[in-house]
């Protein structure tokens, strides 16, 4: 059950993380309640290291179809959780992930190779990335998770048979630095919920109330919460990306590790 506690905590923290930077749906409440838990819960705790959490049962339950669930006097929302990236998928999934294993690998071999007290590298991920490979890896790991739709809600009224049944989707962007655009009005950063190929999907799904989506810029992660709504929809397909007139910008991430102390770092 590991893998569980970890996507409930990993929720917590990105709530945390972002609680400056939160972007919710102005009409709806339900995500202000559970928000607000959250910080309550965190800033009356004294002491808590917010990269060391404690384990908790509150205010998120690990479960495991869906991941996590959250519940209150009259309603229930479970959250399923799933990442995605900009890069290749093959048979073993995504080949960032692979690639930053790799590396990782890679980079433990080289320091036992030559042990010091201060050892420092830098490698970069061969990874290609692309908007096709993102829109792909949106679009597939979506698909995957909707077929199960209807099993998460059975689970849920199982757990509060009296209550209302939410049930949200929080897709997190895991792409080494994150994913963006050139547009007119400068570099903007991709949102997966502004793809017009998943805004597609959520017009047609059925059983899915909110999607929630983590995006990274410059190392800061922000959380987006939106109802599903026709709304909504609308709203999307009017800002949605344009390749035609824009374009998605590429790099080369590179991976730097510091093991021990430098008898003099104060520049690192």
């Amino acid at each position: 059950m590991s893998r569980y506690n970890d996507e409930a905590a990993n929720l917590k923290v990105a709530i945390l993380n972002s609680n400056s930077v939160l972007h919710l749906d102005d009409d709806d409440i339900l995500w202000d309640i559970i928000i607000d838990d959250v910080l309550d819960d965190f800033y009356n705790s004294k002491g808590v290291d917010i990269n060391n959490l404690p384990k908790f049962e509150e205010p998120f339950v690990s479960f495991e179809r869906p991941d996590i669930y959250y519940e209150k006097e009259d309603f229930i929302v479970g959250i399923e959780h799933f990442q995605i990236d900009s890069s290749k998928r093959t048979r073993k999934g995504s080949s960032l992930v692979q690639e930053q294993k790799r590396v990782d690998d890679e980079i433990i071999t080289d320091y036992h190779s030559q042990p010091k007290a201060y050892f420092y590298t830098e490698k970069k991920l061969n990874v290609d990335f692309s908007y096709e490979n993102y829109v792909k890896s949106i679009v597939e790991t979506f698909k995957k998770h909707e077929k199960n739709i209807p099993e998460y809600r059975a689970n849920l009224k199982k757990i509060a048979p009296n209550k209302k049944v939410y049930l949200a989707f929080f897709i997190e962007d895991i792409t080494s630095l994150g994913n963006y655009i050139m547009t007119a009005k400068g570099r903007e950063t991709l949102n997966p919920a502004c793809t017009r190929e998943l805004i597609d999907e959520l017009a047609k799904v059925q059983g899915l109330d909110y999607v929630l989506t983590r995006v990274q810029r410059d190392y800061i992660y922000t959380l987006h919460f939106q109802r599903i709504s026709e709304e909504y929809i609308k709203s999307l397909y009017s800002e949605c990306y344009d390749l035609s007139k824009e374009t998605f910008i590429t790099y080369t991430p590179v991976v730097a590790s510091t093991i021990g102390n430098s008898e003099d770092d104060s520049d690192r």
